[in-house]
């Protein structure tokens, strides 16, 4: 059965229905399909809700989360475009999280972004090895200032807080 199976026909909220799937939700591809269509809702965007532990080894998505979903959904599968996938992790959460000045590319908007090689970015991380950082991300800029040039952390700490 797919989510789709259990949302639809009920009243149920969507929340709802996912926490109450059990055992019965179906094959790994059966889930790998339900992921698939839900991240090409448009009413959907993508948050890494990874945290860094304080002790032990940290999930290889503290480091992967987006490289992982452009190189596997949008790469490799072609479930979403390029634009699609961007957006999702950007202006739709800014937009969703109320995050002024932030999520998209304009005049007056802080200067937050990724430069990476689409042919060339992809998860190194692994669950022995979670803090590998991706590759082919080229430079990283938060308020204008680099944090990575061509690969290389700069050591810079700007950005501040973001209270609502």
């Amino acid at each position: 059965r797919r989510l789709r199976d259990y949302y639809l026909p009920t009243t149920r909220k969507l929340l709802d229905t996912v926490l109450g799937l059990g055992d019965d939700t179906g094959s790994a591809a059966d889930i790998r399909r339900d992921i698939t269509a839900i991240l090409q809702s448009p009413l959907s965007h993508l948050i890494s809700d990874a945290t860094y532990p304080t002790e032990g080894m940290p999930h290889p998505r503290v480091y992967g989360t987006f490289p992982r979903l452009l190189q596997h959904f949008v790469r490799e599968k072609g479930a979403l475009t390029w634009e699609q996938a961007i957006h999702k992790v950007t202006g739709r959460p800014a937009q969703r999280l109320r995050l002024a000045g932030k999520g998209v590319l304009a005049a007056g908007m802080d200067a937050d972004l990724c430069v990476f090689d689409p042919e060339a970015l992809r998860e190194t991380g692994t669950y022995q090895e979670p803090c590998r950082m991706a590759v082919g991300m080229d430079t990283v800029l938060a308020e204008g200032v680099p944090l990575l040039e061509q690969g290389v952390l700069t050591g810079a700490r700007p950005g501040r807080i973001i209270r609502r």
